[in-house]
């Protein structure tokens, strides 16, 4: 939910996802039959997490494409002579989120006493960002033994440039993989939405018939799996 940016407290959020959950379920049990009402569940269970953990990666991503501009930013402003906390300052001030929030939260706590590295740190963490990871490794290095911080920032910045340059080569060269997987994981789908509204009989003893509907999720959950793989497949690390 940190991750995230959601407005919501985790007490909350767990307490609403729960009555959900088991609402849902239990509303479905007493209004369908038993594999529908197990299938419902399942899904109420699964989507908010889902749902949740797109949303913490997509921010993640958004900060950490702002990484290289906010790290030259404060290269300048260390240069022109500024501290590196008036040097955040800037970079809170003139960054959108979710980098300018996350610095103005750093600044705030710093001007109440917390140490700059701590606070940068729980960033770090609340984030998930190993490339900011990384920053605030070479600003903690810098504070203890001295050096040219904007020149290291610097350096760091292009670092990360060429790092998302490859990312995008790989993405490129993987898309092909990619389509590939999408098109054969809505295949059998489309197949099935197909022959249900052209000769709906010819699917009754898989929807109707105790080992059918156990051969249908057990399909299901197969599926999923086979999906997960192929994802992994064409997913590089960098």
């Amino acid at each position: 939910i940190d991750q995230a940016d959601l407005p919501v407290r985790p007490a909350e959020a767990l307490f609403l996802y729960l009555v959900v959950t088991i609402l849902g379920g239990l509303i479905v049990f007493l209004l369908g039959n038993l594999f529908w009402g197990a299938g419902v569940l399942a899904a109420l269970a699964i989507l908010p997490w889902v749902v949740v953990g797109a949303l913490a990666i997509r921010r993640t991503r958004a900060f950490v494409s702002q990484l290289p501009d906010m790290l030259q930013l404060l290269g300048a402003t260390l240069r022109s002579g500024f501290s590196i906390l008036q040097g955040l300052d800037t970079v809170a001030v003139q960054l959108p989120d979710p980098m300018g929030k996350e610095m103005r939260h750093v600044v705030a706590e710093a001007r109440l006493g917390r140490p700059l590295a701590s606070a940068l740190d729980e960033v770090a963490q609340r984030v998930k960002s190993e490339d900011f990871e990384w920053v605030v490794a070479a600003i903690g290095i810098q504070r203890e033994v001295g050096g040219n911080l904007s020149e290291l920032l610097d350096i760091v910045a292009e670092t990360m440039n060429a790092r998302s340059r490859l990312r995008q080569e790989a993405h490129t060269l993987t898309a092909e993989g990619r389509i590939g997987a999408i098109v054969i994981s809505l295949l059998p789908i489309g197949i099935g939405v197909f022959i249900y509204g052209t000769n709906r009989t010819y699917l009754s003893p898989l929807l109707h018939n105790g080992l059918g509907q156990v051969m249908f999720y057990g399909c299901i959950v197969l599926a999923l799996i086979g999906m997960l793989w192929m994802r992994r497949i064409v997913k590089i690390e960098i």
